[in-house]
Formats: structure tokens, C-alpha cells, sequence
């Protein structure tokens, strides 16, 4: 399934040059013409199908009871929404939830590359947006492979423990889909390679860098996406396959 995350990891095999991409997914709007922004903090169950839609009008739950999502920012834009291409809202909500979401995770660079927390945005539904409305919504989720794991009922801020902890690092699954390390997972990182403040290299340039820099027992490596890139998250990441 295509993903609407726009921490965006592109995941790339050595072996098959696959790519994996977190992108949009081109779903029905709700109909709610209410143009009521959501808030901080407000927590939902979102299942993995709901998680690829543009929009998503459900009313949160107690944050107390069982979620997988938590929104962590709501950014706003002056820009009309209803005048844009899906593709545009697309690139404005990626943009302006990539830096509350890093700064929400914490640590460097590449305890963030590890971890497999990432976030999904909403829109606002066509009326909504057609009514005024002019905001993202934010959430925090914990990717699992094909669905998302339940959050800790207190998030603590950053997010990420102090040390590496296997309920949040990232693995990835035999498709190379994200998943938490305490879960049956084949590949686990075994080396991480930080790039100065450059441009956002070509793939060409990544396969090089990987090929170069990683271990020699590397068999497939991920970097993240441009938008992360340009808020100071530049890390590749090389995973060696594991038999758990």
C-alpha cells in the first residue's frame, strides 16, 4: 500500500534497486463541511487503509483509552486550499508536518533515521476546504509493517528514549516495510552514515554513498526524504539481513 507519511523513506535494495515510497494515496473525501480545526493532542485509531486517505473527519477518543495516533501539529497555510492540485496539498502538508514532527521525536539525526516512528497528515475534506478551511493535521503513529501499533497512553517529549530501544527502533520487514525491532522483522541496521549540508543527492549518488560507506554485509539501505533532508535529517542507513 502507498502511503500518505510524509516523513516519505525511500527504501532502496541493493540487490533489486526497489524502491519503496510513502506518497499519496488518491482516496474519497468525507463530507463533513465543518471547518473546526483539530487539536494537539486529540488521539484516534486509525487502521492501516484509513492511514493512505487524503482526508479524515472521525472524532478522536480518550487519549486514556487504546489509540495509534496521536496529532502532534496542526500547521496552517495562507495559501487557498480548494484552488490547489491534490499533488500540492500533498507537497504542503509533507513540508509543514516534517519539522514539528522531528522536533517531537528529538535526539540526533540518527537515532530519528532509526526509528520507526513516522506520521500521517489529513487535509481538509473538498467542503471543508471549499468552506475555508486551511489546515493539516499532524499525527504520530508507529509503523508496523501493515498496521500501525498501539501508542503509550503519556507521550513524553522528545518521543525518543535516551537509549536505543527495540519497541521503536526500525527493522524492516522481508518487502522492506517498516517495523519496530521487538517484531519478526529481516533486515536490522547495523551502521548509519551521516552526509554534510549538501544538495538532496541524486539516487545514483545515495547508491554510491552506500556502496562506499556501508558495511560489507549491508544487503539493502534507506535515506529519507527531501523534506527531511532540508530540516537537517541527512542519514542513509544500512541494514544487514537477520534471521529473527
Amino acid at each position: 500500500m502507498v502511503r500518505r507519511s510524509a516523513q516519505t523513506l525511500i527504501a532502496i535494495g541493493m540487490v533489486l534497486a526497489a524502491s519503496l515510497a510513502l506518497g499519496t494515496a488518491n482516496q474519497a473525501h468525507a463530507a463533513s463541511t465543518s471547518t473546526t480545526k483539530p487539536k494537539v493532542g486529540q488521539c484516534r485509531v486509525i487502521s492501516y487503509k484509513r492511514a493512505a486517505a487524503v482526508s479524515d473527519d472521525r472524532k478522536p477518543t480518550s487519549c486514556s483509552k487504546r489509540h495509534n495516533a496521536v496529532t502532534f501539529a496542526v500547521p496552517t497555510t495562507t495559501t487557498p486550499l480548494a484552488r490547489l492540485t491534490q499533488d500540492q496539498l500533498t507537497a504542503i502538508g509533507a513540508h509543514t508536518c516534517t519539522e514539528p514532527f522531528l522536533k517531537m521525536l528529538g535526539r540526533t539525526s540518527v537515532r530519528r533515521a532509526e526509528s520507526a516512528y513516522t506520521f500521517v497528515f489529513f487535509q481538509p475534506t473538498t467542503a471543508q476546504m471549499q468552506a475555508g478551511a486551511n489546515w493539516f493535521r499532524c499525527d504520530l503513529v508507529l509503523d508496523a509493517g501493515k498496521k500501525m501499533l498501539p501508542l503509550p497512553t503519556r507521550l513524553r517529549h522528545p518521543v525518543l528514549p535516551k537509549r536505543a530501544d527495540d519497541r521503536t527502533e526500525r527493522c524492516l520487514t522481508g518487502t522492506h516495510l517498516v517495523t519496530p525491532c521487538s517484531t519478526k522483522h529481516a533486515y536490522r541496521p547495523i551502521d548509519a552514515i551521516r552526509f554534510k549540508p549538501i544538495a538532496y543527492p541524486s539516487r545514483a549518488d545515495f547508491f554510491q554513498a552506500a556502496a562506499r560507506l556501508c558495511p560489507a554485509r549491508t544487503g539493502y539501505v534507506t535515506w529519507v526524504s527531501a523534506d527531511r533532508w532540508t530540516d537537517g535529517d541527512r542519514v542513509l542507513v544500512c541494514y544487514a539481513r537477520t534471521r529473527k
